[in-house]
């Protein structure tokens, strides 16, 4: 109630003291978007999964300044969008987007605008949506999906949301560790989880691609990533010893270790990251160039190329 109240303060003022154009997109999103977000919310033709991304992507450009309009006309529509591809062969991509949902929620050029109540009040309202669609996805589309419904909460300012849908995510987190038959994709999600959460720590990102990254964090910020980077290599060391991401997940732990001056720790992880690869060489640490911005890991020999971008 108290923060109802507190919006309408504001829808007052800004009313009093803005342009007429000002006006127009406050009318709009506080009486014909919550029918949008509600009708989207509850269509059948999506399924839940996709509903919850595309409400939580819709809160998320609201919150960095785009009309409310154009947002809702884009990510309320059932049909104009085609990102299936999110929803189909495991979760690797929607684990991406999470992942770049909680860095980019860090950056105060993208938040540099003000946001206008009623958007305000239309990002919480389909946030709360976005958060009843996470908990009936299956367990890889939840996993992320609730951290990035987490994450988005916390630029709405709603603190008592934020801690039910952290304890949400821990709980799904915890009926992977505890389940020995998680699947892949589970494990997968679960994981990346993990270390998104483990980068807001330290306010570094390990899927970035050099070693220099890395650098040293303070006692406490130390601890708490090193135990949710522990708790994803342990998950990911289920998987294949050719699985991409168990062996990015030692590597990491033995490039923190290095920044932190942890040594010995280091060494043992980039033992376990040999024998898991299969090479022995400190340069399979850093990714090789390969041409037009792409990278090739795992290779202790220089790739080298013979043509030039955009020649075919």
């Amino acid at each position: 109630m108290r923060k109802k109240a507190l919006l309408a303060v504001l829808l007052a003022s800004v009313v009093l003291n803005s342009p007429q154009a000002s006006l127009a997109v406050e009318n709009e999103s506080t009486v014909s978007l919550k029918t949008k977000i509600e009708t989207f919310s509850e269509s059948n033709e999506v399924p839940p999964e996709r509903r919850c991304y595309q409400l939580v992507s819709f809160a998320f450009q609201i919150l960095r300044g785009q009309e409310s309009s154009i947002a809702s006309g884009y990510w309320l529509n059932p049909k104009k969008l085609n990102r299936g591809s999110f929803f189909v062969d495991g979760s690797n991509e929607l684990n991406s987007w999470a992942r770049d949902m909680s860095v980019s929620a860090r950056s105060r050029v993208l938040f540099s605008r003000t946001v206008l109540p009623a958007q305000l009040e239309a990002a919480g309202l389909a946030l709360e949506e976005a958060d009843k669609l996470a908990k009936r996805s299956e367990l890889n589309f939840a996993l992320p999906l609730s951290m990035a419904v987490t994450v988005v909460f916390k630029l709405v300012g709603n603190e008592e949301a934020v801690q039910s849908c952290s304890r949400l995510t821990e709980e799904l987190l915890q009926r992977v560790e505890r389940e020995k038959a998680s699947s892949a994709d589970e494990i997968r999600a679960a994981a990346a989880v993990l270390n998104s959460k483990a980068d807001s720590v330290t306010g570094v990102s390990s899927i970035l691609l050099s070693a220099t990254d890395f650098h040293k964090s303070s006692e406490t910020e130390y601890q708490r990533s090193r135990s949710l980077r522990l708790r994803a290599a342990a998950l990911l060391d289920r998987l294949p010893t050719t699985d991409h991401e168990r062996r990015l997940a030692h590597r990491n732990l033995a490039m923190m270790y290095m920044a932190q001056g942890e040594l010995e720790l280091a060494e043992k992880e980039k033992l376990i990251l040999f024998e898991l690869v299969g090479i022995a060489d400190d340069s399979i640490l850093n990714p090789q160039g390969a041409g037009c911005g792409h990278v090739i890991w795992w290779r202790s020999t220089r790739v080298s190329t013979g043509f030039a971008c955009g020649m075919g």
